[in-house]
């Protein structure tokens, strides 16, 4: 395997692997915003989720077993999930709204592509996996619409997250086998066929109760 293609390999292993961080992190989070404002719960949020790549990090798995824990990993963290206490808010947010997200995503995207430059490919692949849109989501959607909005958006967003270790592990798969370009075009069609099969599913099962609420 060419060299471009190994350090991809390797960074897509190691991204498959930090994901399972991130349902610590929506766990964490979704409880922590019922007590506290949205700094505190993404301090208790970002905690978890270092934590929990130490582990993953420090006790690697390989990919196939890798995606499983991940899977089983998103399901504990949806049954953790508190209830939706309150009503999930549909609100308008103001124009200066844009400005600020996009501000502070580009800060965290500069801050990790910074770091990891220097990391190597596995452990950047982990720090690649750490939740920068969600971030972002979260914390205007707490700050705006409340905790009801948070949980009921990591309610969505939980059984969806698996299906970007599926596009890791058919990536890890395909490289050196075809072409860079050919095996990101079909890991990527793979995840998004799979996201849609799976939203269709939880529009199906949720449809009445989303049609009433809407998480941001």
């Amino acid at each position: 395997m060419e060299q471009g293609a190994q350090f991809a390999a390797e960074a897509a292993h190691g991204t498959l692997l930090a994901l399972i961080s991130v349902s610590s992190y929506a766990v964490v989070y979704a409880h922590a915003s019922r007590r506290m404002g949205w700094p505190g719960a993404l301090a208790l949020a970002g905690i978890a989720w270092a934590a929990t790549t130490a582990v993953t990090y420090t006790n690697p798995i390989p990919v196939l077993p890798g995606l499983g824990t991940l899977i089983a990993g998103c399901a504990l963290a949806h049954w953790l999930m508190p209830g939706v206490s309150g009503p999930v808010i549909r609100g308008v947010s103001p124009r200066s709204d844009l400005v600020l997200r996009m501000s502070a995503a580009a800060t965290l995207v500069l801050v990790l592509t910074s770091a990891a430059a220097w990391l190597g490919p596995s452990l950047s692949g982990f720090l690649a996996s750490f939740p920068l849109a969600t971030t972002i989501l979260i914390a205007f959607t707490h700050a705006q619409h409340g905790p009801a909005s948070v949980v009921a958006f990591f309610r969505g967003f939980l059984p969806v997250l698996p299906m970007f270790g599926v596009f890791c592990v058919v990536l890890t798969g395909t490289l050196g086998s075809m072409p860079l370009a050919a095996a990101f075009a079909l890991a990527l069609g793979v995840q998004i066929a799979l996201q849609l099969v799976i939203l269709w599913w939880m529009h199906r099962r949720n449809g009445p109760k989303m049609g009433r609420a809407s998480p941001v």
